[in-house]
This record gives structure tokens, sequence and C-alpha cells, in this order.
């Protein structure tokens, strides 16, 4: 059965929980056509392993119904037996024998999700920051949905200076590690070029305790926040940025960003390569030399789509939750493709 178009306020608010707290775990969801007979529950099955929600969601039939069972922190990266008795279940089940998975929805918000296996999942809708440790056989635009980290700092409410240019004295701002893997060893090289330099607040620092006070302060007291790649290509940084309404400086060639179908970044945010920025003073350069006009207009544009950033229980139209439900809606039609090409086709493909 081709799965119908969820409506997304009645389900969105039981997703407004998970999201808070999938960066520290995985869940499963099933969308389940209401015209089909149940199915055994999960839960008696997987110890230990309860139903986190069940709603009903009805805008045109056949409606959907939305399970989700969120799983231990520890589920991701140790619980390799936990990992493969769970799949045993999905396999197993009616509803994803139908599809093979691919009307499935499965939040991968931290990078070692699912990692031992994760190529068992390949077909399914996947939520993930971005595609930093996800080959192209696994995740990808086409299929997947990129949403955005949860933001750390307090956003930044009464932003309404009468002179927003000359409020934020400080030129550019980084707080973070700067010893990183893979893309992020960038910071190490950023640290020797930009550290001391005028204008520039460069700090080795964790967002904990005392240290996400000091990035609230610095970001909301700068023009522009630097956001190298980590571990991977995002991180929770740009999105306190965001909220902070200190425009993104992002440094990456690989990285992908949230709703982008519907939100232009580049009218609210730079964009530099790894060799652009080490290049002895043409990032600051570049920052020194754009007119304060410019800088008002990008700013005024970037407090705009704040909203769509904020994680928040009930959700409102147009938040982070909101949004990432319009965008598995948008995956629906290929979905559907997918579903009906893999019952005629005598070679199948993952996808």
């Amino acid at each position: 059965m081709a799965m119908a178009a969820p409506s997304i306020r009645p389900v969105a608010s039981v997703f407004g929980l998970l999201l808070l707290v999938f960066a520290l775990s995985s869940t499963v969801i099933y969308l389940v056509s209401s015209s089909a007979p149940a199915a055994a529950s999960p839960s008696s099955i997987l110890p230990n392993l309860r139903p986190f929600a069940t709603t009903r969601c009805t805008p045109a039939p056949p409606p959907l119904r939305v399970f989700m069972y969120d799983l231990p922190a520890r589920f991701n990266v140790f619980m390799y037996d936990l990992q493969v008795e769970l799949m045993d279940i999905l396999w197993k089940s009616k509803y994803w024998q139908r599809s093979a998975g691919r009307d499935h929805v499965i939040p991968m918000q931290h990078p070692n999700a699912f990692r031992f296996l994760r190529d068992m999942v390949n077909a399914s809708v996947l939520i993930v920051s971005d595609f930093g440790r996800y080959t192209k056989e696994l995740a990808s635009l086409r299929k997947d949905v990129v949403a955005p980290y949860v933001h750390v700092v307090d956003s930044f409410l009464n932003d309404d200076p009468s002179d927003p240019f000359e409020a934020r004295p400080t030129l550019l701002f980084f707080r973070g590690r700067t010893v990183r893997k893979d893309e992020g060893k960038i910071r190490a090289e950023l640290s020797k070029i930009l550290k001391d330099k005028d204008g520039v607040r460069f700090e080795d620092g964790r967002a904990r305790g005392n240290g996400i006070k000091t990035s609230t302060e610095g970001m909301r007291s700068s023009k522009f926040c630097l956001h190298p790649a980590g571990d991977t290509p995002s991180s929770c940084r740009l999105f306190d940025a965001i909220v902070s309404h200190c425009i993104p400086v992002i440094i990456s060639g690989r990285i992908e960003l949230p709703f982008e179908d519907e939100i232009d970044y580049s009218e609210f945010s730079l964009f530099f390569s790894v060799e652009e920025a080490l290049r002895p003073d043409y990032l600051l350069n570049q920052l020194r030399q754009m007119p304060k006009e410019k800088w008002v207009e990008m700013w005024s544009k970037l407090k705009n789509v704040s909203s769509h950033y904020e994680f928040q229980y009930p959700p409102r139209k147009g938040d982070a939750v909101n949004m990432i439900w319009r965008q598995v809606k948008h995956k629906i039609p290929a979905v559907n493709l997918a579903i009906h090409r893999n019952k005629r086709l005598k070679i199948l493909d993952w996808w």
C-alpha cells in the first residue's frame, strides 16, 4: 500500500519530544496505514523497549498511525546485539516487508547512530544532521532529510538595538575545540592564522557550564561567527550562531544544510572554501570590506529565519519540528515512486 501524505500538525507534537532527545539516541518511526490490520506490538517482542507514543493523523484517507520507539542512548555505539535484534523485528514486520522499509522514517541525528547496521536501513527515509559519516550508498539528499542540531545557547529574543552594526564590536567570533579529526583539522590551522588578530576572538573551549555563557556573550557581541567543520561538516555551533543573529561564516566544501529547498542560506550566511579560508588575511579582508548596509540586510534576514531552528513543545507553525515534518512530506512522492518501481523490477536497486 502506498504511503499517504501525513498531516504535519497532529503528529508534530509527538515528534517534538522525540527530536529533543534524538541527539543521544535513535528512534524508529513506522508510518502505518490505519486501513491495514494492526501488527503485533514490538514492545511485546523486544525487552525494555516500550512504545514512545501513538497518534492518529486524519488529513485524507487512508490516515496514518505513527508508532515511535525510543531506544537507549547506548544503542547507537555499544549495543550491537540489540541492533541485530531490532533489525530482525523490522525485517519480519509486514509493514517493513511491504516496501522494504522505504515508507519508514528513522532519525539518525547522532553521527554514530545505528552504526553497525546502517546498510540494512538504507532504503528508509533517514533524518540526519549531515552526511559527514554516511556513504552515498546509504544516505543522500534525494531521499533523506537534513535536520538542525538543537542549539546550545539561548535564543536572542530582544535583539533590537537602534544600530545593530555598532552594537556588535567584535568582527569575528569562534569558540570550540581546535583539535578535531577529518575535515575538522582545519580548526588548528585557522587558529594559527586568526588568533590575536584585530577584531577577532578565537578561543579553545567546550560548550559546557560557563563555556555556554561565554559563547552566548561572544556571539551576541559579534558581527560574524566562524563555522569550520568539526568531526563532521556541521555542528550545533552553526545553529547557535543563527539564534544569536551572528552572521555565519561557513568553511566547508561538504556541508549540507536543513530546509534548503525553502531557505536560501546565501542571504544571511557567507561561504568560503578551505583553500580560501587558509589564505593569509583573505577571510578577514572579505569580512572587513562588507558595507554596513549589506551587513544589516543580512542580519535582518537572519533574524527572520531564526524561528525555523527552534525545537518547541508544543510545536508551532514554522518551527524546527514543523519544518522537519514538511521535509518528510516532500519525500513522499519519491517514496511512492520507489515502492511502485520495486514491484516490477527484476534487478532490484537499493532505493
